[in-house]
């Protein structure tokens, strides 16, 4: 007797994922007017990541993407050395 729906666990299911996941990248590419390609390469994370770069993260994962992960940008030099380097200490 079966108590639970049946699983997709094929090749169907690893295929929704990855449309899911690419449409993710696509709409993040219309929002921030980059391309998808660009998107697929390089991702910005806050600090602490937002539920959106999150997501997208988990969305380039899942599609196997290699990608750079860049900090948001500092507003100064001085800024980027406390944070990034052990200069400034």
């Amino acid at each position: 007797m079966r108590t639970q729906g049946p699983t997709n666990d094929g090749p169907t299911c690893e295929t929704d994922r990855q449309d899911v996941a690419l449409e993710i990248v696509r709409r993040e590419a219309v929002r921030s007017g980059r391309t998808v390609r660009g998107v697929l390469s390089l991702i910005r994370l806050s600090e602490p990541p937002t539920p959106q770069e999150r997501l997208l993260l988990a969305a380039l994962h899942t599609l196997r993407s290699p990608h750079a992960i860049m900090p948001h940008p500092c507003k100064t030099m001085e800024e980027w050395r406390e944070r990034y380097t052990s200069e400034a200490r």
